[in-house]
């Protein structure tokens, strides 16, 4: 079996510079943690797809 993916990177050796350069929404992730506690977070898989497909075809818009 041919693998063509190279390993992932483990989060720890993820630059600091990096991690802090994403912007991080605290109120909604507090929003989120809450939703997940009370088992009322709920996942809409097309709304995921779609998301994923628009940032594909955005990455294949800037090469």
């Amino acid at each position: 079996m041919v693998d063509h993916c190279r390993p992932a990177l483990p989060i720890v050796a993820t630059p600091r510079s990096v991690v802090d350069a994403v912007p991080v929404d605290a109120a909604k992730v507090a929003r989120l943690r809450r939703l997940i506690a009370l088992g009322d977070y709920v996942i809409d898989p097309e709304r995921i797809a779609a998301a994923m497909l628009a940032s594909d075809l955005a990455d294949d818009a800037e090469t």
